[in-house]
């Protein structure tokens, strides 16, 4: 995500700065700062700060989020620790995107879409496809499957705004994806009405199941290098139905006539970001 850090930085958002070893916040503290996103430096996450036990669970470099787990716990799960001097970080609430919305418009919709471009262009090599379908409750717990329920809830006011979004009906068993339509690769996918499931397919056609979408999912932005094709496929279930098509004009629209929605649909990429990777790219034991 070093382009969305670029571009953050080209706008001169001023973020929080901190010293190396300094606590970003503790493991039980309370606070609503928000998503992070480390704007330079790095941030190192603990479980534990006692110097017998002090493991790093994982390091978030420059031009990456961190702290996802802020959007479903007030209390913070792990110590957040900075590793050098001068690093500084944003955090995404909503109250910075409105302002920053208030400010321009068309930088946050630039930066909404550099979120979708930031999940593609991925090295097949170390994307794997689940032992099972994913299931969000298993992965993450309930709390975090409602408050995505929440989230995609909210994303659904999109409908108030199909005249200007393109959408499309999607046939009983059809393929979403479009294999000859070039500027597919530039769409990112909302459910709208209906179900969809996405199958991972390997050399020998065998399809597996991996998710099944409810309505207002995000979906297909997940391709490999090169942007020649998607990771997943993707199938109407159970009758057909309706998605919205989204595409960076289309998000800087949404972000001037309707904020909260704009922010949501952040927030909903920011989780997909959590989830994909939690189950679909391997980590270094695999």
């Amino acid at each position: 995500m070093i382009q969305i850090a670029d571009f953050l930085r080209e706008k001169d958002i001023q973020g929080y700065h901190y010293n190396k070893n300094e606590l970003i916040y503790s493991k039980g503290e309370k606070g609503k700062l928000g998503v992070g996103f480390v704007l330079k430096g790095s941030v190192t996450f603990y479980a534990n700060m006692d110097s017998e036990e002090k493991n790093p669970i994982i390091v978030y470099p420059s031009g990456n989020f961190f702290g996802y787990h802020t959007l479903i716990f007030e209390t913070r799960l792990e110590y957040a620790v900075v590793e050098e001097d001068d690093t500084i970080v944003i955090f995404l609430s909503l109250k910075d995107f409105q302002d920053w919305l208030k400010s321009s418009p068309v930088e946050i919709g630039k930066l909404l879409n550099l979120l979708i471009l930031s999940l593609r262009n991925l090295d097949e090599s170390i994307l794997k496809s689940p032992e099972k379908p994913l299931d969000i409750s298993e992965l993450f717990g309930e709390e975090v499957d409602k408050t995505l329920t929440k989230i995609r809830k909210e994303n659904l006011k999109i409908t108030e705004h199909l005249n200007t979004v393109r959408s499309r009906t999607v046939l009983n068993k059809e393929n979403v994806f479009l294999p000859d339509d070039e500027k597919d690769s530039h769409f990112v996918y909302l459910l709208i009405e209906g179900e969809i499931e996405q199958y991972r397919i390997d050399d020998n056609q065998f399809m597996t199941e991996v998710i099944h979408l409810r309505p207002g999912a995000l979906f297909g932005f997940l391709r490999i290098k090169n942007m020649s094709r998607h990771f997943l496929t993707a199938k109407a279930i159970n009758g057909s139905a309706k998605i919205a098509i989204l595409d960076s004009d289309i998000l800087i629209r949404l972000s001037r006539v309707d904020f909260t929605l704009a922010y949501n649909i952040l927030l909903n990429l920011i989780l997909t970001v959590l989830l994909i990777q939690k189950s679909l790219i391997k980590n270094e034991s695999t």
